[in-house]
């Protein structure tokens, strides 16, 4: 072994090291500046000669990264939050990694977490090739996945469902891997939705959708794609398919009432009483908020303050006054419990609402 191979094998060792250890104090520039030179340092090295321990360490041993991840550039960078799968350094598949496509990989995670997602895209692109030629499936899943993400954060939505569909098309025949694929797809279309995107945060439900198997024990993950579909078109305007939609998930989750957190399940019913209303359907939204009321645990004050409120009006709407002033007491000991559960000026205004009520 060459004088010269051993120093540059300890050089892209430092580099890595200390780019994965500015990653993990949240120093995300730092953390780039010292991939891109391990990357520099991986192209002129013998691949003989780096061996697999050259990327050992990996990072995703070290819990804190990936706390720091979701308290840090995750949620910052993207207005959601990171996943487990997230997480940079992902362990390696039991083949020995190509040292560039990791150094090339975790550059574009690092860039991703900073919220530079352009940047991203063609570490991530030269990793995903490396891996698909190499055949390590792991890596070559990851690398998409990262690009996939990076595709949506540009708004490259169509690039995205590309390259998830490539994603999957890895491992066709592992049941496992698509579920994980769908979740993937989920954990997007949340990112968008959480940023008003709807049209295409419902692009991704609908293809998440397709690759979610609907069995038993992936029934939480299929009602939460439902969920969030049906919100999305109530978004859109498309409320027949949205009451369509949503009404499978009421029938499901009531004979399921354990498969999800009631929170979920009185989001979405709230927004199918909001699609009922709006078209028409008075009695049915009534009894969808409701439910809703029924589901609350797990929400804020603020949610409950607002369901409890509007069901009053609906219900002094329909002439039931006597269950208008029960939810409108409902709606009052939540305030008074918790003060920050509306403004004053809004308390005030739904006294006076109540006190026609009574």
């Amino acid at each position: 072994m060459s004088g010269q191979s051993e120093e540059a094998r300890s050089s892209l060792a430092r580099a890595l090291s200390s780019a994965r250890a500015d990653i993990a104090r949240g120093e995300y520039l730092f953390g780039i500046a010292s991939y891109k030179r391990a990357v520099d340092l991986a192209r002129g090295v013998d691949p003989m000669v780096a061996g697999s321990d050259l990327v050992g360490a990996d990072p995703s041993e070290d819990p804190k990264v990936g706390e720091t991840l979701a308290d840090n550039g995750g949620p910052e960078a993207s207005g959601g939050q990171w996943s487990e799968s997230w997480a940079p350094g992902r362990e390696n598949s039991d083949t020995t990694p190509s040292v560039l496509g990791q150094c090339l990989v975790e550059l574009g995670e690092a860039y991703l977490a900073a919220g530079y997602a352009l940047a991203a895209v063609s570490p991530l692109t030269e990793a995903a090739h490396i891996f698909s030629e190499s055949k390590e499936l792991v890596l070559h899943t990851r690398s998409l996945t990262a690009l996939a993400r990076a595709c949506v954060d540009c708004g490259e939505i169509s690039a995205a469902l590309d390259t998830h569909q490539k994603a999957v098309n890895a491992e066709p025949r592992d049941a496992r891997h698509r579920e994980r694929q769908a979740l993937h797809l989920t954990e997007l279309g949340d990112h968008l939705r959480g940023r008003g995107k709807y049209a295409d945060a419902l692009l991704l439900y609908n293809q998440a959708g397709e690759l979610s198997l609907l069995r038993e024990d992936r029934l939480a993950g299929s009602l939460r794609i439902q969920a969030a579909r049906g919100e999305c078109l109530v978004e859109l305007g498309m409320n027949d398919e949205a009451i369509e939609t949503l009404e499978v998930f009421q029938r499901a989750t009531g004979a399921q009432v354990q498969a999800l957190p009631s929170s979920v399940r009185s989001r979405a019913l709230r927004f199918l009483a909001r699609a009922q209303r709006t078209c028409g359907q008075i009695k049915e939204s009534v009894e969808s908020l409701r439910q809703s009321a029924r589901a609350l645990d797990g929400c804020t004050d603020v949610e409950k303050f607002e369901v409890f409120s509007r069901l009053g009006d609906w219900l002094v709407e329909a002439g039931d006054l006597t269950s208008a002033q029960d939810s409108y007491t409902r709606a009052a000991a939540v305030y008074e419990r918790r003060e920050r559960a509306g403004s004053a000026s809004t308390y005030l205004w739904f006294l006076r609402k109540r006190a026609n009520v009574l």
